[in-house]
């Protein structure tokens, strides 16, 4: 009995094994492993694979904002363990690409600065976690010895005292943990990159269509900056349009056009 192909978006779980075998196995096998059609993977490795990894723009980004390019990257792998340096480069790259390009050098520290307080944060609870663990087996420790019929005093005493000192640094690591938080905080408002400082921006605007007309009279670059966008959202629409009047197969093994209108009726021999 042949078995049904899986139709939809790719999950995250496909995408992965996509972007890693691409390279080793052919087109036909991927297919088969992941019970696809083979033209829905050629044409996911095609759009988004092949084109964004050979845009010049893309690639010219990525050397640009090379963190292991820069001159401190090797402070920075003598400052973290190398399990942490891949999570340092990942939050590196989420950040900066939320900027694009328009990251100036102290902005750049910033982040920088900001990432590693990330780090130490999330180094920080791991050693709460594991306090913790370690407060929860001397207390049971110190229940079981107390449960005794002759409790050894000095191994009570050397429990709790034990017990005492792990609270104290839960304690002050909460407190350490804040001050960190506090830091990271202040950077990202610096940066403009909390999601309440974005919408503010929005809703703090207050021009209308005429003081917008006239903003774009007296300004060229943002003249410039629009007509792009609106260059970019056409090409856009016109690729959409191509890919939605396409035919396409259906869960169901009927074949049709999603969008279908007199303009984009093809023959009935394009189907064959």
């Amino acid at each position: 009995m042949k078995e049904k192909n899986n139709y939809g978006r790719f999950t995250i779980e496909e995408i992965d094994f996509i972007e890693k075998n691409y390279k080793k196995m052919e087109l036909k096998a991927l297919a088969k492993h992941l019970k696809r059609q083979p033209s829905s993977i050629k044409n996911y490795i095609q759009e988004h694979i092949v084109n964004q990894g050979n845009s010049l723009a893309a690639q010219n980004l990525r050397v640009e904002y090379d963190i292991q390019k820069r001159p401190y990257w090797f402070d920075i792998q003598q400052q973290f363990t190398p399990e942490e340096i891949p999570l340092f480069v990942y939050y590196w790259e989420r950040t900066i690409s939320q900027f694009k390009d328009d990251v100036l050098p102290t902005e750049e520290l910033q982040i920088v600065d900001m990432v590693k307080i990330e780090l130490l944060m999330s180094r920080g609870l791991k050693q709460q976690n594991q306090n913790q663990q370690n407060i929860n087996i001397l207390e049971k420790l110190l229940i079981d010895e107390q449960a005794n019929e002759v409790p050894d005093p000095m191994t009570v005493n050397s429990l709790s005292t034990q017990i005492s000192l792990a609270r104290a640094a839960q304690t002050a690591w909460s407190k350490e943990f804040q001050e960190l938080s506090n830091r990271k905080l202040m950077i990202l408002k610096e940066l403009k990159a909390t999601r309440q400082q974005r919408v503010k921006t929005l809703e703090s605007s207050k021009a209308n269509f005429i003081g917008m007309l006239g903003e774009l009279i007296i300004n060229k670059d943002l003249r410039k900056e629009w007509g792009e966008h609106i260059e970019k959202m056409r090409i856009a629409t016109d690729i959409e349009m191509k890919r939605l009047t396409d035919y396409h197969t259906f869960n169901d093994g009927i074949v049709d056009q999603p969008i279908f209108t007199s303009e984009t009726a093809k023959e009935d021999n394009e189907l064959k």
